[in-house]
């Protein structure tokens, strides 16, 4: 691994562990290279800003996500053990930068646009995915649209508001899920 990479990835490290502890807007770079234990002059070399950082990290999210979508798409597992793995896998890559998650969520999303942006691209490929697995059902769209809507209340609310484990969470959404798929069979 080169150096600027492990201090690239330093720097990310600390950026996640201190906007979970303060916060987006009371996060200040100072408080990233300290917990990083890197000059305030390397940030710039990699980071232009906290808004960047943060947006690096909902990147290497929304790579982990497509990583997971990828797989699952080439699955040969049946539709309902294909929702049931892919949705306990994304739930707990969710889980696992839960905090970023709530700033995304809860501070961020609604004042800037390039989160927006990546907020819709990745919510249209939770659909897409959703869409092509259920593609032999009439209104697939629709089932899509119902699955996604319900994971994503599921996360917001019960995990980032509730506080609610995710184990048990999971069993919820397998639940619903069993209930929309008996109504298509």
């Amino acid at each position: 691994m080169s150096q600027s990479v492990s201090t690239r990835d330093k720097l990310i490290s600390a950026a996640v562990k201190v906007f979970s502890e303060k916060g987006f807007f009371n996060t200040k770079v100072s408080d990233i290279v300290k917990e990083a234990g890197v000059a305030q002059g390397t940030f710039y070399i990699y980071f232009r800003s906290k808004e960047e950082i943060f947006l690096r990290i909902t990147e290497l999210v929304e790579g982990l996500i497509d990583e997971t979508i990828e797989r699952y798409r080439r699955s040969k597992e049946n539709i309902r053990e294909v929702i049931y793995s892919f949705a306990e896998e994304v739930f707990y890559t969710l889980d696992r930068f839960k905090e970023v998650s709530y700033i995304f969520f809860f501070q961020l999303l609604c004042m800037q646009d390039e989160l927006k942006e990546k907020y819709i691209n990745i919510h249209r490929k939770f659909v897409q995915f959703y869409r092509e697995l259920l593609s032999e059902y009439e209104n697939n769209h629709i089932l899509a649209d119902m699955i996604v809507g319900f994971g994503e209340k599921l996360f917001k609310f019960d995990v980032l508001i509730e506080g609610r484990e995710i184990k048990d969470v999971i069993d919820e959404f397998k639940s619903g899920i069993d209930i929309i798929l008996r109504g298509i069979r």
